[in-house]
């Protein structure tokens, strides 16, 4: 890198030059790709690895068949809120419309259910007469999974510290396997992935009882998560829950998960997951 450092300031070669024509015609080749056909758009917000609020913009052609979406635009922020939203969302579009911004042919803003995020759309939704503001069904979905997650406490206890038990613990992976030769280790379930906890949720019901006989054989003395699924994975009622409620639901959110589509753009069968969803939801608070 000193290397390069050197020739750049020598004047050898200047990234700026280099980076700016090549990011210009990809930029003219999305424009040429949308040509006059209408979009959805989708944007929403992260961190970068210095703490940063970065904004992202994504669009997509709304066709038939041969549906393509592709990064419009990319933009820090000092804070994330409605106004900052929606001003991202207006410079994308300037971007990809430098001679005026063609309202009428954004259809459809996909966004998460954050509140900000749902006060931006409803404000742009003034400026864009034919825009739809709609919540992406697989951030539904996940809602609804962490809501079933809450639900049971006394399950999301024992998966939350099965995969804890053998993390860095060589002697107790050789213990699982000599026990139960064949069957995978607990996974990690991680809150911000979406599905990590019911992936897991899944794996305890599938192995309930060969993971029971490996804990049966460790000492809960020798670490707080075994302590903790000890006093928990014997009682009947983690079992019947995990082999009946949330296999149920989960099997549900695997059928039908936007993931598991081709195309990107968004179509009706969004509105069918929602209401499937609030019936698994109603049918676990009824038995649960």
């Amino acid at each position: 890198m000193q290397n390069y450092g050197t020739s750049w300031k020598n004047g050898a070669a200047d990234p700026v030059s280099y980076v700016k024509p090549v990011y210009e015609k990809r930029v003219q080749r999305r424009r040429d790709a949308v040509e006059n056909n209408p979009i959805w758009v989708s944007t929403d917000e992260t961190t970068d690895v210095t703490g940063r609020f970065v904004a992202h913009v994504i669009i997509g052609i709304l066709v038939p068949t041969g549906s393509a979406s592709f990064p419009i635009h990319a933009e820090s922020l000092e804070r994330t809120h409605s106004t900052a939203m929606a001003q991202v969302f207006f410079n994308a579009f300037s971007l990809l419309w430098p001679d005026g911004v063609q309202y009428d042919r954004v259809l459809l803003f996909l966004t998460d259910a954050a509140a900000y995020m749902r006060k931006a759309g409803r404000a742009l939704e003034v400026s864009f007469p034919k825009m739809l503001n709609v919540t992406c069904a697989a951030h539904a979905l996940h809602r609804v999974a962490e809501e079933i997650r809450g639900m049971y406490p006394n399950v999301d206890r024992p998966i939350s510290n099965g995969k804890k038990i053998f993390l860095k613990a060589a002697s107790r992976v050789t213990i699982f396997r000599a026990t139960v030769p064949g069957i995978p280790l607990p996974p990690q379930p991680i809150l911000t992935g979406w599905g990590t906890w019911s992936n897991a949720a899944v794996y305890h019901a599938k192995y309930f009882e060969e993971f029971l006989r490996v804990i049966d054989k460790l000492d809960a003395d020798d670490a707080v998560s075994i302590r903790a699924v000890k006093e928990m994975i014997g009682e009947q009622s983690i079992k019947h829950i995990l082999k009946v409620h949330i296999l149920k639901l989960r099997v549900f959110v695997c059928r039908n998960h936007p993931a598991r589509r081709t195309s990107g753009a968004p179509d009706r069968r969004d509105g069918l997951i929602f209401e499937g969803a609030q019936r698994s939801q109603g049918d676990l608070r009824s038995r649960g």
